[in-house]
């Protein structure tokens, strides 16, 4: 008899155990790779003015960190049930097993119901916030009601402690110490720590997301004039020194620096406030409202480069000639080089460039 009920408590567990793995396999999948590709989109693609993190930056992290602490449990849960599928001899290691087994499912319930106490006390608070702002006058009767409400609860507390304090001491007792019980199970030490946590790495993404896709690009357009251009995103300071030697006579050179080039700048910086641009288009008010006040900033869409050209044909003796670019990158207090050589032969109307075209992500 004692074998059937074991064996029928085996299998009870075993279904269960299916079916906690079917829904991670399926519904947490999905919530976590929506969760995670809404995090890591709204860090990397957006940041603020005055503000690294906004709203939905907030919300983000919320979702985020909730999927992954239920996430956890559900994976707790199946590890400790994993190991009483074990053959364990000692019979109070297989009793210890199954009683994590169980206490790890009875977590997952209460983180989430941690998990939508929080959610629904962070939205309440969102909404109240933008209808004060909507409509501030509502502050007023919020306080007033909240004033009420506070009132009415302890007023009835007193009343209820005064006419039960003799009959249900012992009842109020277990009360008590249920709800010790259970704000023990609170993650509330984890909670705080993903939450720590995925604001830390979301914050890297954004400065990863600000200063990436730094490259440069040297390019030698032939046409009427032979042009040496240096095109650098998303590069602060840039210093070039470079010569043209002439192979037909050697040791005749031609020396050139940054200060020789054309510098041409651009910046393209796209904001999601649309009401920026109301009626008109005023570049002094506009530079003004951005120092006020905190706007959107898409990164993905915004770009700075800037553009260094050089004319080559003052420089080209003869018909065969050899560039030598070094270009000199100061970026956080680090120096890099790069070293560029190209040959450039005429023959009359034929012009030949050995390498016309350099691309170098920094």
């Amino acid at each position: 008899m004692w074998k059937y009920e074991v064996r029928s408590l085996d299998k009870d567990r075993t279904t269960r155990l299916a079916i906690m793995i079917t829904l991670i396999g399926g519904a947490f999948f999905l919530c976590f790779r929506f969760s995670f590709y809404s995090w890591f989109k709204i860090f990397y693609s957006t940041t603020y003015t005055k503000t690294i993190m906004h709203v939905e930056h907030y919300i983000a992290i919320l979702v985020f960190t909730v999927t992954l602490l239920v996430a956890a449990a559900c994976l707790r849960y199946i590890y400790f049930e994993l190991k009483t599928l074990q053959y364990l001899r000692d019979n109070d290691a297989q009793k210890d097993a199954i009683e994590k087994a169980d206490s790890s499912f009875t977590d997952i319930f209460s983180y989430l119901k941690f998990c939508s106490g929080v959610l629904i006390i962070f939205f309440s608070i969102l909404s109240i916030i933008e209808i004060i702002r909507e409509r501030p006058i509502l502050l007023l009767w919020i306080l007033i009601g909240g004033i009420a409400l506070l009132t009415f609860l302890v007023l009835g507390w007193l009343l209820f402690v005064k006419r039960k304090k003799q009959g249900n001491i012992s009842i109020l007792k277990r009360h008590t110490d249920s709800a010790k019980r259970s704000k023990e199970k609170l993650p509330i030490g984890f909670f705080l720590y993903i939450v720590s946590l995925v604001i830390f790495i979301g914050i890297t993404i954004s400065l990863v997301a600000l200063n990436g896709d730094k490259e440069i690009e040297v390019k030698i357009i032939k046409g009427e004039n032979i042009t040496l251009q240096v095109v650098s995103n998303k590069i602060g300071k840039l210093e070039l020194e470079g010569s043209i030697e002439n192979r037909d006579t050697y040791g005749q050179s031609s020396d050139f620096n940054s200060s020789d080039f054309e510098i041409i700048k651009s910046e393209v910086h796209v904001f999601g406030k649309k009401e920026l641009l109301n009626n008109e288009l005023d570049i002094d008010k506009i530079a003004e409202e951005l120092q006020k006040r905190n706007y959107r900033f898409d990164l993905d869409q915004s770009n700075q480069s800037t553009l260094f050209n050089l004319d080559l044909n003052d420089f080209l003796k003869g018909s065969r000639n050899t560039i030598k670019l070094v270009i000199k990158v100061k970026e956080n207090e680090e120096t890099n080089f790069i070293y560029f050589e190209s040959d450039i032969s005429i023959r009359g109307k034929d012009i030949l460039i050995s390498e016309d075209n350099l691309k170098v992500s920094i």
